[in-house]
């Protein structure tokens, strides 16, 4: 067998054209699909979606993802354990679920949320982490633990504040998601959250 791959840049009507060649087409037995956005209509072959973003009221679908409110718990519990209350978000437009997580495990911990400490940047990667700390390190209470939607994120962040002279984790502790290869090897070993997407990637071959 062989695999194609297409790249949907986030739009929602490119995503759904790119279905629907492919099934007009016949050019394929399955679909494996990271949106970030609706599909309006159910793909007319198999499918997994590796996002539980789809709108479930309207598409019926098997999904394969790490449950985001169970490890944000872990992420919020681990920092408060540590002393944090001043814990920040850093992320983007495409990570609004993580967003959504990590205000409902602040609330379950009794941390108020303070919506001066959510950094949602209308850029990518590593882009995110060099603005956001632009942002932060001008602010007069700034978080003593930062959350980024991935890693990243984090690792430009830990590299921008040593610009300016701010030590990771001593003054600002850092966890990033997904665990990438790098994040052992940066200037800061980065504490991280796992994801299993080797794992996850293997569930949804076998479900189609």
């Amino acid at each position: 067998g062989f695999s194609t791959i297409y790249t949907y840049d986030f739009d929602p009507n490119k995503l759904n054209k790119i279905i629907e060649m492919i099934t007009v087409r016949n050019c394929a037995d399955g679909i494996i699909l990271f949106p970030m956005n609706d599909l309006f209509s159910k793909p007319l072959i198999p499918f997994v979606s590796m996002s539980p973003v789809l709108p479930s009221d309207k598409i019926d679908y098997n999904t394969v993802s790490c449950d985001v409110y169970a490890y944000f718990d872990d992420i919020i519990k681990y920092l408060k354990d540590l002393g944090h209350e001043k814990i920040a978000f850093v992320g983007e437009l495409n990570t609004l679920k993580k967003l959504d997580a990590y205000q409902k495990s602040l609330e379950k911990f009794n941390i108020p949320y303070d919506k001066d400490r959510t950094y949602i940047l209308n850029e990518r990667f590593e882009r995110i982490g060099f603005c956001a700390v632009e942002k932060i390190i001008h602010e007069k209470d700034m978080p003593t633990a930062i959350v980024c939607a991935y890693d990243e994120i984090a690792l430009a962040m830990i590299h921008s504040f040593s610009l300016y002279g701010i030590e990771i984790p001593k003054q600002i502790s850092m966890i990033g998601i997904n665990d990438v290869p790098m994040a052992a090897y940066s200037q800061v070993p980065l504490t991280t959250v796992r994801t299993f997407q080797e794992e996850q990637g293997e569930i949804a071959i076998n479900l189609l």
